[in-house]
């Protein structure tokens, strides 16, 4: 149990003669907006913890092969071939996950006949 001192209690003695409360129900609010404010600690730390994540060295496949492909571009004079790349690079960056599924169920399709 809290016990307050003699300025918390002239606060809270003022408090409810002007807001008309009892002492039990500022003391329940204290407590309950003591509790709103641990909470808004904890998700500003999952909020940190998320932006750290967010900063780290992108580990999608997709990502790492598109830019295999944009860069084996830079060393081709050929102007079409290196355009194709350049475009299957891009598009291997955005679309990787939808590229998987479309072969996995080509492979499906073939294992099935």
């Amino acid at each position: 149990m809290k016990f307050l001192d003699d300025k918390e209690e002239a606060v809270y003695i003022e408090q409810v003669e002007f807001y008309n409360v009892t002492l039990d129900e500022l003391l329940k609010k204290q407590s309950s907006t003591e509790q709103v404010a641990e909470d808004k600690s904890e998700s500003k730390l999952y909020e940190e913890e998320k932006e750290a994540d967010d900063l780290k060295a992108p580990s999608d496949p997709g990502f790492v092969v598109g830019l295999i492909l944009i860069v084996r571009r830079v060393f081709l004079d050929v102007v079409v071939l290196s355009t194709i790349l350049l475009v299957l690079g891009l598009g291997t960056m955005v679309f990787y996950d939808e590229i998987v599924q479309v072969f996995q169920a080509i492979r499906k399709d073939f294992s099935q006949s």
